[in-house]
């Protein structure tokens, strides 16, 4: 309703996102891996982490828009079948992470590697984020606004 009744505040957001992801891009690009630390995460990151994950409204969002859309209306329990997908799709989401804890954990030991990642990943990541803030700011533009 805000953005039909205000436009430009839509705009106004998107710019600002992308004005967000430039910082962050610069913040990465600028720093480097070799000064950070590359042992497992304490019990209390763990914590931190899911506290933001589980106070992070954008996937109780998500789930709530996406999920109802497999879900046929003929279906004699909604809201068993809603609890059957989040239930495949955590599973999955464990399989992931876990093979990847599992992949990083042998290769991350390597010296090799961490000198490898130390020089090349925070470039990347930023070099990520500007092509998300290009894509914000060219939605902005394809719009008609400028």
């Amino acid at each position: 309703a805000l953005v039909t009744r205000w436009p430009l505040l839509l705009m106004a957001v998107k710019l600002g996102g992308a004005a967000y992801l430039v910082y962050l891009a610069w913040g990465l690009w600028r720093s480097t891996l070799a000064t950070a630390s590359l042992s497992p995460a304490s019990r209390n990151s763990f914590a931190q982490g899911l506290l933001l994950t589980l106070a992070n409204p954008k996937p109780v969002l998500f789930f709530a828009a996406f999920f109802p859309l497999f879900i046929p209306q003929s279906a004699s329990a909604p809201l068993r079948s809603f609890a059957m997908l989040g239930l495949v799709f955590e599973v999955l989401n464990l399989a992931y992470f876990a093979a990847l804890v599992t992949l990083l954990s042998v290769v991350g030991k390597q010296p090799s590697f961490q000198r490898f990642l130390a020089g090349r990943f925070n470039r990347v990541a930023a070099t990520g984020l500007l092509l998300c803030a290009l894509g914000v700011a060219s939605s902005v533009m394809e719009v008609g606004v400028f």
